[in-house]
């Protein structure tokens, strides 16, 4: 009885023992070459295990900005309404300061001249007591602006943190800062290590001979890093210059360019 491939393969690997079972039916002859070199086949890219954990920090990261980019806007907004506080409060000395001058002015009027003639009916006006005055009307226009601003004043001290809670809003946003910067310091060094071993495999002769062979059976096939991490390299780096003040590196053909210029400045000379 002539028995079919897959039961051959089983059996043969019982035989070898345990130490053999991780070798898939489907693994090729470049799966089986990179694998010591700790990397697996996923879709059409060799990457790295070590970029698991990487990819996971990263995640953390997110989750850690997340958090940082929350209590950051909670601290902008009671920053803002503080602001607007102040301002209200400078509106209202000024609009108590006209009150209390127009109040003295008023009461002049009122000692000065009982009744005395406004409008413009006629040639000769109307008579009218110290209430059709002008001045009562800017009083009471002065009045409302004030109730308005107490309404206001009074609506920003319910949405603002008070005491104790305002002060735990500063440490909380300090403690989410420093949590978040510590993460992207961690992030940076697992990235510096994967990439530096794809170098070094991209280095690596018998590396490279597993995925000339194995681009005969699919041209597409390639030595990582996964897409998924160099989106998060890029991530790391922009996080790093907007949250730690790093400057990013210029590229090989930025360093080039920047090469030939200084040659030809040179050769002017």
């Amino acid at each position: 009885m002539r028995l079919d491939r897959p039961l051959r393969l089983s059996l043969l690997l019982a035989c070898l023992g345990p130490g053999w079972a991780s070798i898939r039916a489907e693994d090729t002859p470049t799966d089986l070459a990179l694998k010591p070199k700790g990397l697996a086949k996923v879709s059409n890219v060799y990457v790295l295990e070590a970029e698991k954990p990487v990819l996971a920090k990263l995640k953390e990261a997110r989750t850690s900005f997340a958090a940082y980019a929350s209590m950051s806007d909670q601290q902008m907004t009671t920053q803002q309404l503080n602001e607007r506080s102040t301002q209200l409060d400078q509106g209202r000395n000024e609009l108590q300061s006209q009150m209390g001058d127009l109040n003295q002015r008023i009461s002049e009027q009122q000692a000065s001249s009982p009744a005395q003639t406004y409008g413009g009916f006629g040639r000769t006006g109307f008579q009218g007591t110290v209430l059709d005055s002008p001045l009562v009307a800017e009083r009471e226009r002065v009045r409302m602006a004030l109730v308005e601003i107490s309404a206001e004043q009074n609506a920003i001290k319910g949405q603002m943190p008070q005491g104790n809670e305002l002060r735990a809003q500063g440490a909380k946003l300090k403690q989410t800062e420093d949590t978040f910067k510590a993460t992207l310091a961690d992030l940076r060094k697992q990235v510096d290590e994967v990439k530096k071993k794809y170098g070094d495999l991209e280095a690596d002769d018998a590396v490279k001979d597993a995925i000339k062979e194995g681009k005969k059976a699919s041209n597409k096939l390639r030595l990582g890093p996964s897409d998924a991490f160099l989106v998060g390299a890029k991530e790391l780096e922009k996080a790093e210059q907007n949250f730690l003040g790093k400057t990013k590196k210029p590229t090989s053909a930025a360093k080039s360019k920047a090469s030939n210029a200084k040659n030809k400045a040179k050769a002017k000379k």
